[in-house]
């Protein structure tokens, strides 16, 4: 399974069509569905579809100043080693872990 996510995110990232939008709009169950990945692989690929474009900041524009330096410190830290031995599935659980990040501070000063 994990190589569907890697894939699917990869897809994802490397479109200059439709594909980001379209798949804005889905929800877990649908990217479960349409890449045949299981509910958590689901959840992380929606966490960075949300996170890139959904309805609140991502992790590059937080308007919460504490939060903004959090994630930007958080980012840059992974940053850092991104490059170094993560596999491919690393660095999707990391992109979805900075997403679920900024989900959670959205709902948080949204609350």
């Amino acid at each position: 399974m994990t190589k569907r996510l890697v894939e699917a995110v990869r897809e994802y990232q490397e479109d200059t069509g439709n594909l980001s939008d379209d798949l804005r709009e889905h929800d877990i169950e649908d990217l479960m569905s349409k890449y045949q990945i299981d509910r958590n692989e689901a959840g992380m690929f929606w966490l960075i579809i949300q996170s890139d474009q959904g309805s609140w900041p991502s992790v590059y524009g937080l308007p919460d100043e504490d939060s903004k330096l959090f994630l930007e410190t958080t980012q840059e830290a992974v940053h850092q080693d991104f490059e170094g031995p993560w596999t491919d599935y690393d660095r999707v659980v990391i992109q979805a872990f900075l997403g679920d990040i900024a989900y959670a501070v959205y709902l948080t000063k949204k609350g």
